[in-house]
């Protein structure tokens, strides 16, 4: 056994006892993730496990060596920054999109749906139209749930409606965010690793459209022909909300500025717009007069939503991002490359991440392409980005939207009700990648 653990110290290929056994250890972690829904066990718990647990075993096993020890210590510095950079980002967002939420901004959009005396068709419509234009800003999750929650109030427990139209909401806002690194998180690690500008996910919104369009088609021949019984009336927004959505929209310019002009980290201009909520935050809450401005102060406060902010989701990426990086110093992900890319090309490969996304959840296939690094063309680029951030959608488990509204949709929306329609979307999905082709 200890001459098998010594091989893994001086050898590059894989195919040795620890690399078997961090590859198992990883394996079961995903699997845990995909089973999350039924085994009531937060995604981030299994995953961070199984970082930490390579990582020990290659530091026991590697670290007798001064050369491999110094290597193992660049590498955990180098992901632990990358992870920081994500982390700031993400809460960032997170904390304006909650305290949007919490400033009723949301509810005005649904009530607006909801009293606007649509049908069925034209309300699901309506609803993938939102979905697809507010996620580049608000991203695909946020999206998803608002929307998802006008489809619980209109299908009212109809299941003809209420099944298509949650598919049609994941559908639509995993495809929107697909063309904004604000809208996807895959997206998002694209742009931060300097593999397309801000500009270049342009050439991506004709194909997202196809990929949302395709199988919102499909669905609607499938809904009911009545009109549901609804009635919201729509209420004002809040001066302090129209006031954090402006800061909102100042934060994402300066962290476009500070990346695309100065090549500096996204999270900075992230975090100069965290300090120009706290300040506002504090201010809202000095000036208010009326006990009502007093409680919406209190309640969109800046630190009251860095508590709500999803930190389960911000420790997975942590378990992702430091599990993928121990299997690719062990050489899986260049043994992956060399086998997958120069067999079947670079094209191939981007597909094939973008089919198992829908599996093992989009955001580390994404990473283990990144970690990969492949020399792939711009092209290349904005297709795995495509496929990635699309592919999530052919299954429920296989998107943190879908996921999401597994869990709050009582029972109506069901891995097997999405699986009756995986059809449609996966048509959608070969449509999509077929348009970018042709626009190559």
């Amino acid at each position: 056994m200890s001459a098998l653990f010594a091989i893994a110290a001086s050898s590059s290929s894989p195919f040795h006892l620890l690399g078997w056994i961090c590859l198992g250890i990883f394996i079961a972690s995903l699997a845990l993730v995909v089973l999350e829904e039924r085994l009531h066990l937060r995604k981030s718990k299994p995953v961070i496990l199984a970082a930490c647990a390579i990582w020990t075993l290659i530091c026991i096993v590697q670290g007798g060596d001064p050369e491999a020890k110094a290597a193992i210590s660049s590498r955990l510095h180098h992901m632990l920054a990358e992870y920081c950079d994500l982390l700031l980002f993400l809460m960032v967002a997170m904390v304006y999109v909650g305290a949007m939420k919490a400033l009723g901004v949301f509810n005005i959009l649904r009530a607006k749906l909801m009293s606007a005396s649509l049908g069925y068709h034209g309300l699901y419509w309506a609803l993938g139209a939102c979905a697809f234009c507010i996620s580049p800003f608000a991203d695909n999750l946020t999206t998803a749930m608002v929307m998802g929650s006008v489809v619980m109030a209109v299908a009212n427990g109809d299941r003809r409606f209420a099944v298509p139209g949650f598919i049609h909401v994941v559908v639509a806002a995993n495809a929107g965010g697909v063309p904004s690194p604000f809208g996807d998180v895959t997206s998002l690690m694209v742009w931060q690793r300097g593999k397309l500008a801000i500009d270049e996910f342009l050439p991506l919104i004709p194909p997202a459209v196809i990929a949302w369009l395709v199988p919102a088609l499909l669905m609607s021949f499938f809904l009911p022909k009545s009109s549901p019984l609804v009635d919201a009336e729509p209420a004002p927004v809040s001066k302090n909300g129209i006031v954090v959505v402006i800061l909102f929209g100042i934060t994402i310019i300066f962290s476009v500025i500070m990346k695309h002009r100065y090549g500096l980290p996204p999270s900075l201009g992230m975090m100069t717009g965290f300090g120009l909520f706290a300040i506002h935050s504090y201010f809202a809450t000095r000036s208010a007069v009326r006990q009502s401005e007093l409680e919406e102060a209190k309640r969109a406060d800046i630190f009251t939503m860095v508590e709500k902010s999803e930190f389960d989701t911000l420790l997975f990426f942590f378990g992702v991002i430091f599990a993928i990086g121990g299997l690719s110093h062990l050489g899986w992900l260049a043994m992956l490359n060399t086998q997958v890319v120069e067999n079947w090309g670079c094209a191939s490969l981007c597909i094939l991440a973008g089919l198992l996304s829908c599996i093992v959840d989009n955001i580390p296939m994404m990473y283990a392409v990144l970690e990969m690094n492949p020399d792939m063309s711009l092209w290349h680029w904005q297709l795995v980005t495509l496929t990635t951030g699309i592919g999530g959608s052919i299954l429920a488990v296989g998107s943190a939207a879908g996921v999401a509204l597994m869990g709050v949709a009582k029972g109506e929306y069901t891995f097997m009700a999405h699986l009756r329609y995986s059809w449609a979307v996966l048509i959608g999905f070969f449509a999509a990648v077929g348009v970018h082709w042709l626009m190559r």
